[in-house]
C-alpha cells in the first residue's frame, strides 16, 4: 500500500509541476485576449499552449518517461503587424519543456521584417531580414505548432529535435522569387546568415567535455518547391550549407577546428480528396576537422513515408513509417559496435507510428498515437544512453492537448 500511496504522491507532484506554467500562461493568454489589439486588423496577436504525456516500455524519453513523463510542455505567443501592403513585421517567443535542453527557457523563435513586391501579374519578388525559419522541407516553418504539425512530433527522422536550435532557424536574409503558370506556382528562396549554434550545440557536435567556443557560424539555405494550382500536389528540393568554426580555450593545447554540415532534402506530397501522402528524403554529410588531431565524416541518411486520412472535418488518423542512419555506410550498425563497444542497435532507428486526432473546433485539439521502434539512434544524440540499460525494441504512447487562440 506504501509504494501505490508513493506512486500517487509522486504523479500528483510532476502534474503540479506541469500546472503551474499553464496556469500562467493561461492567465497571460486571458489578459492578452481582454486587450482589442485586433480593432484595426492590421495587427494579429496569437498563442498556443500544449502539453503532452509520453510513457515508454523501456528507455526514456523526455525524462523518466518508463514511469510516464508530462515534460512535454509547449508554450508560444506571436504578433504581426501590417505596416503597408508590401511590408509587415512578424515575431514569435516560445518555450519548450521538453528535456534537459529544453527545460522551459524563453527563446525567440523568430523576428523578421517581411516585405514582397510584384515584378508583373505572374511573378513576385520578397525578402525576410532577421531571425528567419529556414526554408527547409515541408514542415520546418510550421513545426511550432502543434496545429500545423502533422502528429505529436514532425517526422524526427528529418526534423531533428536534438539539433532544433541549429535547423530551424537563423539570423539573416531570405530572399524569396514566385513565378506563376499555367502548371502551377514555383517558389525560388535563397538566403545567407548566421546560424544559431550554442552551448547545447557545441555539447550535441562536439562532446560535453568541449573547451572552447563557436567563433564563426554561417549558414546558406536555398529551397526549390512546385506546387500545383490546385494544390493537389506538391515537390521540393531543400539545401542547408552550415559551416561552424571552432575556438579551443586558451588554455587547451589543441588546435582550432571546423565543422561542415551539408543537407540536402527531397520533399513531396499529394492530396486525393480526404487523404493526404507525404515522404522526404535526406542525405546529410558531416564533417569535423581538428588538424593535426583528427578529423571524421559521417554521411547521415534518413526517410519517412507518411498517410493522413480526414474522416470528417474532426477527425483524422495518420500513419508513418521513418528510417534514420548516422551512418548511411554502416546501416546495421556492426561497425559502431566494432569501434566504440556499443550494441549494434545505437546505430539505426526504425519506427512505426499510428495515430489519430481529434479537432472539435478551431480552438482545441487532442491527439494519441502509438508508435513501435527499432533501434536507439535517434536517442542516442548526446551519448547518455547507458548500454547495459537500453532495448532495442521498445514503444511508446503520446498524448497531446492543445489550445490556441
Amino acid at each position: 500500500m506504501n509504494g501505490i500511496t508513493y506512486k500517487i504522491q509522486s504523479t500528483i507532484e510532476r502534474a503540479a509541476n506541469v500546472l503551474k506554467p499553464i496556469a500562467v500562461t493561461l492567465l497571460f493568454i486571458l489578459t492578452v485576449n481582454c486587450y482589442q489589439v485586433n480593432a484595426d486588423n492590421k495587427t494579429s496577436v496569437n498563442g498556443f499552449i500544449s502539453q503532452g504525456y509520453i510513457i515508454t516500455d523501456d528507455n526514456s524519453v523526455n525524462g523518466n518517461s518508463e514511469s510516464g513523463t508530462f515534460k512535454l510542455t509547449e508554450v508560444g505567443l506571436n504578433a504581426s503587424k501590417r505596416i503597408s501592403p508590401r511590408l509587415r513585421i512578424a515575431s514569435q517567443v516560445i518555450t519548450r519543456r521538453v528535456n534537459a535542453k529544453s527545460d522551459g527557457d524563453i527563446n525567440i523563435d523568430y523576428a523578421f521584417i517581411d516585405y514582397k513586391a510584384p515584378i508583373n501579374q505572374n511573378n513576385q519578388w520578397g525578402a525576410r531580414l532577421g531571425r528567419v525559419k529556414n526554408a527547409l522541407g515541408l514542415y520546418n516553418e510550421t513545426q511550432d505548432v502543434a496545429f500545423t504539425r502533422p502528429s505529436i512530433y514532425a517526422p524526427k527522422a528529418i526534423y531533428f529535435d536534438f539539433a532544433r536550435d541549429l535547423q530551424l532557424s537563423s539570423d539573416g536574409i531570405l530572399f524569396n522569387f514566385e513565378n506563376r503558370s499555367n502548371i502551377g506556382t514555383t517558389l525560388f528562396e535563397t538566403g545567407y546568415g548566421k546560424a544559431r549554434a550554442n552551448r547545447a550545440t557545441e555539447e550535441l557536435l562536439l562532446g560535453s567535455n568541449t573547451d572552447g567556443k563557436f567563433t564563426g557560424e554561417t549558414m546558406f539555405q536555398s529551397r526549390l518547391s512546385l506546387t500545383s494550382n490546385d494544390e493537389r500536389w506538391k515537390i521540393a528540393y531543400s539545401r542547408l550549407d552550415i559551416d561552424l568554426d571552432f575556438q579551443q580555450a586558451t588554455s587547451s593545447p589543441f588546435p582550432n577546428g571546423d565543422i561542415a554540415i551539408d543537407l540536402n532534402l527531397l520533399s513531396a506530397e499529394y492530396n486525393a480528396r480526404n487523404w493526404v501522402f507525404s515522404a522526404e528524403y535526406l542525405r546529410m554529410n558531416y564533417k569535423v576537422r581538428f588538424p593535426a588531431l583528427f578529423q571524421f565524416s559521417l554521411p547521415i541518411e534518413s526517410w519517412y513515408l507518411q498517410s493522413q486520412y480526414y474522416f470528417d472535418p474532426n477527425w483524422s488518423f495518420y500513419s508513418r513509417y521513418e528510417n534514420y542512419f548516422p551512418d548511411k555506410d554502416d546501416k546495421n550498425g556492426q561497425r559502431l559496435n566494432a569501434i566504440t563497444g556499443r550494441p549494434a542497435f545505437f546505430g539505426f532507428q526504425k519506427s512505426l507510428l499510428a495515430g489519430v486526432k481529434w479537432q472539435p473546433n478551431k480552438s482545441w485539439m487532442l491527439m494519441l498515437e502509438l508508435q513501435q521502434n527499432n533501434g536507439v539512434a535517434l536517442l542516442n544524440t548526446n551519448f547518455g544512453l547507458d548500454p547495459s540499460d537500453t532495448e532495442k525494441h521498445w514503444q511508446m504512447l503520446s498524448i497531446m492537448l492543445s489550445y490556441r487562440f
